[in-house]
């Protein structure tokens, strides 16, 4: 049986293949997420943030990475090359 997800009692979605996300993906979904929790939890946010959480910390590190890379991973997906940074 493949994996299926059902939204409605009737409507039923099964998948056909299974496909991972690349580094693009998980960097988009990942920073998507953490928006949501910024925007949507702020009080909880800002006590992350204040108290040095470790969920603010893996947020910051995160960040970091997502602005170092995200802009070479877009360039790279609309022009389906994969570009490499020069050191």
């Amino acid at each position: 049986m493949p994996p299926s997800i059902q939204e409605f009692s009737k409507d039923t979605y099964m998948m056909t293949r299974i496909d991972s996300l690349n580094e693009f993906g998980i960097l988009y979904v990942g920073i998507y997420i953490l928006g949501n929790y910024v925007r949507y939890f702020p009080d909880e946010w800002m006590s992350d943030v204040e108290t040095a959480s470790p969920l603010s910390l893996a947020a910051r590190t995160f960040s970091e990475v997502v602005e170092e890379r995200m802009a070479l991973l877009t360039l790279s997906e609309l022009s389906r090359s994969y570009f490499i940074r020069h050191p």
